[in-house]
Parts: structure tokens; C-alpha cells; sequence
């Protein structure tokens, strides 16, 4: 049905009406005769409409005489029919050609340039050497040496690792990635230390000596994996990562992966009655605009309550004003919300609850996203509150890294290289 469609708009059709007492017969015969007509639709006895192309309108036509059937044209479509009007409209007809030629030349033309990847810094400056180039706006498309401005790129910026020149119609993409440069004090030699005491569960060592093994108890600073690893008389470790030589050891940035079994604590108290703070429902609202070091308040400037609880919103202005007026403009809403004192009185149960939900609040800021495996829990009630001690066994990574100081002695409990190499010799 689409072919048909597309074939009748290149070809050209007419819809037609034809009224007479044999609209059937006149169908049939059409037929019969290789006339097609579609979307046939009947509007009474006598009157119908179709389409046909402009082949079928000619052949149709005397057999609808034959019928005593009148047959006109209601609508005209198609190429054929579109380019018979634009010829007898010459200015219509070039201004459409101008039209669509000044299109083709605009598209081919370069009308955006995106840059992505780079340092803030440096972005105008990169934009200036891709201007120098021959990248600029309104260049030819066809032009643009893609893979030579990107080796330009590298060529001029040793700090950049890759580049690519993308063309996507009018737009032309480049894509820089930059060199990530380690920091010289990253690469200091440093140990790996416990951060908190724990029960060793796993040791993985990347690069250094370790000094624990699963099964041992540390304290909180006590070297797991040593930065200072001791070498042989002529070994000098390829890719080791040994930064200084010194007394037959090397001196390395440790790392690797410690685990352990750690406890966190955590005690919390509630009282079975007290007095509480709970809020009223009244509160005011005062705006202000900081400018520097001074305010400006519309509203009270102090709280109209003897209690409250303020609450304080600040809303910078844009960056532009800020770089116009060389000092920060903030907008600052505060609310000031009236409290009033609540005696209360609650039973064991419910004072448990709340402590309980303290504690566990508490371990969960200390601990994070990791799921405790064990919990112990110690509950001590007197007449006046309940008092809740929460004891998490979590296991984690305990590792953090301690830098090595200048001429600092190995750890100990790693061999010394030259009391090894005196006992070879006498062996000998």
C-alpha cells in the first residue's frame, strides 16, 4: 500500500466524482479494462469518489460516456501536477532552486565547534590553536584534516593523552582526555597501618613486605604491610616500585588489602520522664541579603519568642554578579519556629526503644553501609532511666597509609639482609 502511495505521487493522481445510474458496471468495466481505482468511497445511489492516476482519468473517460456516467476531476496531486504550476511560476521556481542550493552550501559549512575534555584553564587557549588551524566557524567541512588536527593537538600539548576530531553535520565535536599526573608526595615511600585495633581475618599484599598474618590482634597504628622491604647485595627488583636504596633495603609505597574483625560501642541513656522542647505551630519568617561582611534584614532581626529554633537558608546570587561586585552577595532566609517545655512520663519499654534507636544511630555514622555479622546488646534499668550498651562486630578494610620518615629503621620482625648474607659466608 505504501509503494502504491509513493508510485501515485510520482506518477501524479486525480480524485474524481462520477455520478450515474451504473456506478457498479462502471467499476467492473474499469477493471476489467487495467483501469485501477482506489479508495473508492460511495456518498449516495448515484455518486462515488476515487482516485486514479492520470492514464486511468483519460481510459475512464469514454467508458463513463458509454454508461451515460459524468465524470470531473474534484483535486489534482502529485510530481507532474507540482512542477506544471511551478513552471508557470518562474520566480517561485528559481526562488525555491536559491532556496535550496544556499541550504546545501550553509550545511556544508562549519557553524559549531564543541570542545570537551579539557582543563577549564586551558580551554580558550585550545579553542585559539584550533582557530590557527584552520577550525573556525563558517570553514569549509570538506576542508578539515580531522586526523591531522588531532595529532596537532597532541603535538602542542604534551599533557594530553588522546584526541579525536568528530563531524556531525554543522557541528564538529573535539575530544581531548588529559594526562593524570600523580602528585610527587603520592609517590613517597609509606607504609600501610592499622587505623583501628582488630582481629586480622585477611592479608593481600600488592607491593611490600607484610607483617601480619589472619589470626593476629592489632592496635591502631601498628604497621600491616611495610614499606621497607629488604633486598639482596645485587638485587634491584624490576617494577618493584623501590624509590630508595639504603643498608640492603628498599623503601617502596605499600599497598595492598587488610581485613579484620573490628568492635564499635556505642551507650545511650533515657530517661523515663523529663521536660522536652516540642514546637508550637507559631513561627516568623525574616529575609536578609549579605553582601560581604554586612547584612540587610527585612523582618525581625532577632527571635520574637522567648524559645525558638532557627532555621537558616542562604541562597548565593549568580556567579556574574559576584565577579562584578568582586565580593560574595548571598540571600538568606531565616524562620524563627516558638517551642514550649513538655513534661513527660514514659514506661521501660518505650525508653529501651528510644535508646536502643540512639545507639544504633550512632554505630551507623561510625560504621557506614557495612552490615554488622555480630551484635551484643546490654541493658541496665533503674528507677529513673534505661541505660543501652550496643557492641557491633563488623569486618572491614582496617588499612590506611603512614608516610616513612627520612632514615627511618625497618619495622620489626622483617630479616636484616646483611646478618643473612654474614650467615651464607660462613656456611660457605
Amino acid at each position: 500500500m505504501h509503494v502504491l502511495r509513493l508510485w501515485s505521487m510520482l506518477s501524479g493522481y486525480v480524485i474524481i466524482r462520477v455520478k450515474g445510474p451504473a456506478l457498479e458496471r462502471l467499476v467492473n468495466l474499469a477493471a476489467s479494462r487495467g483501469v485501477r481505482l482506489y479508495d473508492i468511497r460511495r456518498v449516495s445511489p448515484d455518486v462515488m469518489y476515487a482516485q486514479t492516476s492520470i492514464g486511468g482519468f483519460r481510459a475512464l473517460r469514454p467508458l463513463a460516456r458509454r454508461l451515460n456516467c459524468a465524470v470531473s476531476i474534484r483535486r489534482k496531486g502529485g510530481v507532474p501536477f507540482l512542477l506544471a504550476s511551478l513552471g508557470r511560476r518562474k520566480a517561485l521556481t528559481a526562488g525555491v532552486f536559491l532556496f535550496l542550493a544556499l541550504l546545501y552550501a550553509l550545511s556544508s559549512l562549519v557553524w559549531f565547534i564543541q570542545l570537551t575534555g579539557a582543563a577549564p584553564a586551558r580551554r580558550a587557549e585550545m579553542l585559539a590553536y584550533l582557530e590557527s588551524q584552520g577550525l573556525r566557524v563558517g570553514a569549509p567541512i570538506s576542508r578539515l584534516d580531522r586526523e591531522g588536527l588531532a595529532k596537532n593537538l597532541l603535538r602542542r600539548y604534551p599533557s594530553l593523552t588522546w584526541a579525536s576530531v568528530e563531524v556531525r553535520g554543522t557541528l564538529v565535536r573535539v575530544k581531548v582526555v588529559e594526562k593524570t599526573l600523580v602528585p610527587p608526595e603520592e609517590l613517597a615511600p609509606r607504609h600501610l597501618v592499622a587505623r583501628r585495633d582488630g582481629l586480622v581475618t585477611a592479608c593481600l599484599p600488592l607491593r611490600g613486605e607484610p607483617l601480619v598474618k589472619p589470626g593476629d590482634t592489632v592496635v591502631r597504628g601498628q604497621v600491616l604491610i611495610s614499606g621497607v622491604v629488604p633486598l639482596g647485595p645485587e638485587e634491584s627488583p624490576t617494577g618493584s616500585g623501590v624509590a630508595v636504596r639504603e643498608r640492603g633495603f628498599g623503601y617502596l609505597r605499600a599497598e595492598g588489602t587488610v581485613r579484620a574483625r573490628v568492635w564499635y560501642e556505642a551507650v545511650s541513656v533515657a530517661p523515663l520522664s523529663g521536660v522536652m522542647e516540642v514546637p508550637t505551630g507559631r513561627r516568623r519568617a525574616a529575609k536578609g541579603l549579605k553582601v560581604g561582611s554586612w547584612r540587610l534584614w527585612l523582618g525581625p532581626r532577632s527571635a520574637p519568642f522567648p524559645r525558638f529554633r532557627q532555621a537558616v537558608a542562604r541562597r548565593p546570587l549568580p556567579g556574574g554578579v559576584t565577579r562584578i561586585l568582586g565580593f560574595p552577595v548571598e540571600l538568606l532566609d531565616v524562620t524563627f519556629v516558638e517551642l514550649r517545655q513538655v513534661h513527660y512520663h514514659r514506661g521501660v519499654a518505650l525508653a529501651e526503644q528510644v535508646a536502643l534507636q540512639e545507639a544504633e544511630g550512632r554505630l551507623r555514622r561510625q560504621v557506614g553501609p557495612a552490615k554488622p555479622q555480630q551484635v551484643s546488646r546490654e541493658v541496665e534499668r533503674t528507677s529513673t532511666a534505661v541505660r543501652v550498651r550496643l557492641l557491633w562486630e563488623v569486618e572491614e578494610e582496617i588499612q590506611t597509609s603512614c608516610p616513612i620518615r627520612a632514615g627511618e629503621p625497618p619495622p620489626a620482625g622483617l630479616p636484616d639482609p646483611s646478618k643473612a648474607a654474614q650467615r651464607s659466608e660462613k656456611r660457605d
